[in-house]
């Protein structure tokens, strides 16, 4: 795919001269591209250290516009089938449905709501998108509310090449475009009717044109990204994080292009827009609709605090007070600094934050802060460090009185997980979700921190990915892997920035010339691709997606349940057999608000519905779910109220393979006794293609 041409016309950003392009090239002077360009590529030189091969493959490059077609095109061709097919093979599952009923009222109505009558507006545009599409192929089919996903994911690996190309080298790009399109993660994610698959790309876009915006100063990647970014926020609230790709270079001395007011303002101005309209278009719905209070007042919080070492609010903001002040004392130490004010000023936060952490017994958070700190400046945070051996050393007999007290106290594990516990472990989360990528990335990271300073896009990338898993584990107890997914294309690049760079170091021993070995390079690195060796990335995982059937096995942390529940035949059953008097109960109301229509009980713990209901005055101690107005059936002692009143009437109860049998919060052991009760008392009318949903009807003798 790339060869000498290819190398030669590469954008690289010479010595802090800007990108340089084919064109451009000709200018500079021969012996000053000559110079940079053997600093760059190993090619001659057999015995490249692994540093310098994955030097070379991180150098951001621009390829010229006939690779960069051929490879978008290649990418799409091979993203396109495995996303596109059977998209009505499997019933909606997960949240699929709510964006469905949106849409298909906008359709039927003029309004995206909800059967409440709820205005809907979490991601318009694309409730808009899957509006147009359904009312052409087919409101009822479950293929119209997936193919814009569909279609918008087959262009994400495209995307992840030709823009990832300016922040790393072109054989990476490539293959991050190549693992992506063979993700099962990122498979799942188009295939489903939600905002997700837009979403990620939407959130790369913005970011990688915020960055280049800051380090170029150029105003049509400001444009550019504003327009992503705008796109961004309207399809989920996490877009928000996309503010910081436009201040990031603030952490690198000579990176920005750009003032340091002007990026502060972009960055302040996109969080505030990002807010008002979360909090003033999107919520509007909830807070206008009467009695969601009185929902909420029905849960039960019996999860460990956020920081378990300190209850107190006032003393963790004493503390975090402390570190601040300690922060600025640093700073007033640094003031002689040789480098940019702005890089101590970061520093010195990183450590006071560090300082902070371990006065509060968190010591997984002083660790990330650290990592962060060695990330934007390994010497100099080192060398702060240095010469505050006295400080760093009280700290340290801090944390191990933390860690002893805690160990004491409530014993060795609940001991170390106190001290460990701050911000919610997600990266271990996502590591145990794909091993291989997340490591891959990881190997990246710290390459560029212990020997190549100077890949400074790489180390912005690492800070994207790792300072919002920071925020989000410090305020969420526990969140969906979904939560995380913008970040995923950071991710894949860092990973395939690790696997090339492994690939090429491997094959400089070949002897290879220059142009072989970009070739090599990127076939044997496809082909680790394709294989399926890196487990969740390959053409079988592609295929098993494709292919997928309900019932069959799925890995939880990518498909969110442990199989495939089929909520149509069983839903459909009911739509087709029940009288209009007759009473609907099911375990996932939404589900069959779609297939079955009208739902007149949601049989579901109060603790895991809490956030989704709401109670009328008119109607004291009932409560309903906001989406489909159906009553809240959460114990046994209504479910027998509900028999007796109604003797003479058919009660049909539809089951969910998505509650798990060990899911207590979701069902209850009094209303798995309902289920009991009518499996044991009813007739069971149907079950689903997954051996598991079933629909049972009492009073059909």
């Amino acid at each position: 795919m790339l060869s000498t041409e290819t190398l030669d016309g590469m954008d690289f950003d010479v010595e802090g001269q800007g990108s340089v392009g084919c064109d451009d090239r000709q200018a500079l002077s021969r012996r000053h591209y000559n110079t940079f360009r053997d600093r760059t590529l190993p090619h001659d030189n057999h015995n490249s250290a692994a540093s310098d091969v994955m030097a070379w493959l991180a150098t951001p490059s621009a390829v010229p516009r006939k690779h960069l077609w051929l490879g978008a095109i290649l990418l799409i061709a091979i993203s396109l089938p495995p996303r596109v097919a059977q998209l009505s093979n499997l019933s909606f599952h997960g949240d699929e449905e709510t964006t469905a009923l949106a849409a298909r009222s906008l359709v039927e109505t003029g309004t995206a709501q909800m059967p409440s009558g709820m205005e809907y507006r979490r991601a318009l545009p694309y409730t808009w998108l899957n509006a147009v599409i359904a009312g052409r192929v087919g409101l009822e089919r479950e293929a119209s509310y997936r193919m814009g996903p569909a279609l918008i994911g087959s262009l994400t690996p495209a995307a992840l090449f030709v823009v990832g190309s300016t922040m790393v080298g072109a054989v990476p790009a490539f293959a991050a475009g190549a693992l992506l399109s063979v993700s099962e993660w990122h498979l799942v994610f188009s295939r489903l009717a939600r905002m997700y698959s837009p979403f990620i790309l939407f959130y790369f876009l913005a970011g990688c044109w915020l960055w280049r915006w800051a380090t170029t100063g150029r105003g049509r990647y400001l444009a550019l990204g504003s327009v992503a970014f705008a796109a961004t926020i309207s399809m989920h609230a996490l877009g928000i994080f996309v503010v910081q790709y436009a201040v990031l270079p603030i952490a690198f001395a000579g990176a920005a292009a750009v003032s340091v007011a002007r990026m502060l303002s972009v960055a302040a101005i996109g969080a505030g827009l990002a807010a008002a309209y979360d909090r003033f278009f999107v919520q509007i719905p909830y807070r206008a609709w009467p009695g969601l209070e009185a929902g909420r007042q029905l849960a039960r919080d019996d999860l460990p605090p956020v920081m378990p070492t300190v209850g107190s609010i006032w003393i963790v903001a004493a503390l975090v007070g402390l570190g601040l002040g300690f922060a600025a004392y640093l700073f007033l130490r640094s003031r002689r600094d040789e480098r940019p004010p702005a890089v101590p000023i970061v520093l010195c936060l990183i450590l006071g934050l560090a300082a902070a952490m371990v006065s509060l017994g968190q010591l997984a958070a002083a660790a990330a802060m650290a990592l962060v700190g060695l990330i934007v400046d390994r010497p100099g945070l080192l060398r702060m460090a240095s010469r505050e051996r006295l400080a760093v050393g009280a700290l340290c007999v801090i944390g191990l009185a933390w860690t002893a007290a805690m160990v004491v106290s409530r014993g060795p594990v609940e001991g170390i997980k106190a001290v460990i516990y701050f911000p919610y472990p997600y990266a271990i989360t996502l590591l145990q979700q794909q091993p291989a990528t997340v490591g891959l990335a990881g190997v990246a990271i710290l390459w560029t921190v212990f020997t190549r300073a100077d890949a400074i896009p790489v180390r912005a990338m690492a800070l994207s990915v790792i300072l919002p898993i920071l925020a989000i584990g410090a305020v969420l107890r526990w969140g969906a892997p979904r939560y995380f997914a913008h970040l995923y294309p950071f991710v894949v690049l860092l990973a395939a920035l690790s696997l090339a760079g492994g690939v090429a170091w491997i094959l400089t021993r070949a002897k290879l010339p220059r142009t072989r070995l970009v070739a090599a390079t990127l076939g044997v690195s496809s082909l680790v691709v394709g294989s399926g060796l890196l487990r969740q990335h390959g053409v079988p995982q592609a295929i098993g997606v494709t292919t997928l059937e309900h019932g069959d096995p799925t890995d939880p942390a990518l498909h969110a349940r442990s199989f495939r529940a089929d909520h149509a035949l069983p839903g459909d059953y009911v739509r087709e057999n029940a009288a209009e008097d007759d009473i609907v109960i099911a375990v996932d109301v939404l589900e069959q608000a779609w297939y079955v229509g009208e739902v007149d009980y949601w049989l579901r713990g109060e603790n895991d519905a809490y956030a989704y209901l709401y109670s009328e005055s008119d109607e004291p101690g009932v409560f309903r779910e906001f989406y489909a107005s159906s009553e809240l059936l959460r114990s046994r002692s209504q479910f027998d109220r509900l028999l007796a009143e109604n003797p003479d009437r058919r009660i049909w109860l539809t089951t969910s393979g998505e509650i798990g049998p060990d899911d207590e919060v979701g069902l209850p052991q009094e209303l798995r006794d309902v289920i009991a009760y009518a499996a044991a008392t009813g007739v069971e009318k149907a079950v689903g293609r997954d051996g598991v949903t079933r629909v049972y009807c009492l009073h059909c003798e």
